[in-house]
């Protein structure tokens, strides 16, 4: 299921000294040359071929920290998935995760990368490998249970979008989503009951679709 994604966007505060210059390397521009590779690298509203091209200096130096080039890797990765590489993101998530103990989150970004390519089991893998890290995981949670609705396991996909509230309750699309599934399981109040939350959310989901929801049903909002 395509639509609002939960992209990565959490990026470590280092110091950006702890990465090499990027002075006179080709590709990055002269505004950009006393910068270091690492503010290039992570710099969530760059260029994209320029971030990947700074990720690789530093991921490519085996001298540094098995830390930074596992930041490296998952900000090259998320560079590959803006550019819509789904199987070089894949690539980047899976170095960052062989480099060190894993995380939750690189198995959220990974398991979004192959639900971009409708890989729905190695998604589900990823997604489920990131809950056993983190139990109260609420992004993994939610985007497990998108990819069970998108495969039409309603009630495995209310499951997952009840424990994604449990733990952010403030989150509107996963109500909206628990409201979707259950009405394609043909229980109309619950639906109606989640539609209703997922516009009282602190983070509301779109607002104009869930009132057409809410209409298509018979409910007001």
């Amino acid at each position: 299921m395509r639509g609002v994604r939960l992209l990565p966007r959490r990026y470590l505060a280092r110091a950006g000294a702890a990465f090499v210059a990027v002075s006179g390397v080709v590709g990055i521009d002269a505004a950009r040359a006393e910068r270091s590779a690492y503010e290039v690298c992570r710099e969530a509203t760059g260029e994209v071929n320029t971030r990947i091209l700074a990720c690789s200096r530093i991921l490519d130096d085996l001298d540094e920290p098995p830390a930074v080039r596992i930041r490296a890797a998952r900000e090259r990765a998320h560079a590959h998935y803006l550019k819509g590489d789904y199987d070089q993101a894949i690539a980047d998530y899976t170095v960052a995760l062989q480099l060190g103990p894993a995380k939750a989150a690189l198995h959220v970004d990974r398991g979004l990368a192959y639900e971009e390519k409708n890989d729905y089991e190695r998604a589900i893998d990823d997604y489920t490998q990131a809950i056993r890290i983190a139990p109260d995981e609420a992004k993994a949670y939610h985007c497990r249970g998108r990819v069970h609705s998108a495969r039409r396991d309603y009630e495995l996909a209310i499951a997952d979008f009840t424990e994604a509230i449990r733990t952010q309750p403030g989150w509107g699309f996963s109500y909206y989503l628990r409201a979707h599934a259950y009405e394609e399981i043909g229980k109309t109040v619950s639906a109606v009951a989640d539609y209703r939350a997922a516009l009282a959310a602190s983070h509301r989901y779109d607002e104009t679709m869930v009132k057409a929801a809410l209409r298509k049903l018979g409910a007001a909002p």
